[in-house]
């Protein structure tokens, strides 16, 4: 199916898709773009648990493949790989703002600074394996901050990531906060 072009939450989706049925299970491969995705619109139709965690103008080159048609099966022989990029949006997933607003030593390290989950620039490749996207090197941009970090989301909405909160827009060993993130999306 090429191309596969269309109208998506406010952006556009775009793709190449190949179905082989030569076997028992049909195995599909995407090689997909999507831009300008509203986030919060997508996430509000999917009932997601990310809603009201993530929002921004989401961009992304994907390579997919996975064997099946039904859910589980698709879910666990999914792989693949590709880059995401999200403009202009706020990130709290690791819930680290509200964490980080009970640590005294912040104004004196920064004095006036302002937490913020607001984010200019949010950009990390993917890899899709055994039912996990692992982010190997996520960097977000924020207003006054910055965060580099790398872990993993299952597909069973577990976090695990490791990381370095900034309170610079570049990174400053005097102005760092390393953090680790585990448990689920709540």
């Amino acid at each position: 199916i090429s191309p596969l072009a269309f109208e998506f939450y406010e952006g556009y989706f775009t793709s190449d898709t190949r179905i082989s049925f030569n076997k028992k299970i049909p195995f599909t491969d995407i090689q997909a773009t999507l831009k300008n995705i509203n986030i919060e619109k997508f996430l509000e139709s999917q009932k997601s648990k990310a809603l009201g965690k993530l929002s921004g103008s989401f961009h992304a080159t994907l390579n997919l493949a996975f064997a099946g048609s039904k859910d589980h099966e698709i879910k666990s022989s999914l792989k693949g790989n590709g880059n995401v990029t999200i403009e202009k949006g706020y990130f709290k997933l690791f819930n680290l703002t509200e964490s980080l607003s009970g640590v005294p030593v912040i104004q004196r390290i920064v004095p006036g600074f302002e937490l913020s989950d607001a984010f200019d620039h949010f950009q990390t490749n993917i890899i899709v394996k055994d039912q996990e996207i692992l982010t190997p090197a996520m960097v977000l941009l924020g207003k006054r901050h910055l965060l580099k970090c790398s872990g993993k989301l299952g597909f069973d909405e577990s976090l695990d990531y490791q990381g370095n909160y900034y309170l610079a827009r570049q990174e400053d060993p005097r102005k760092v906060i390393p953090f680790t993130v585990e448990g689920t999306l709540s």
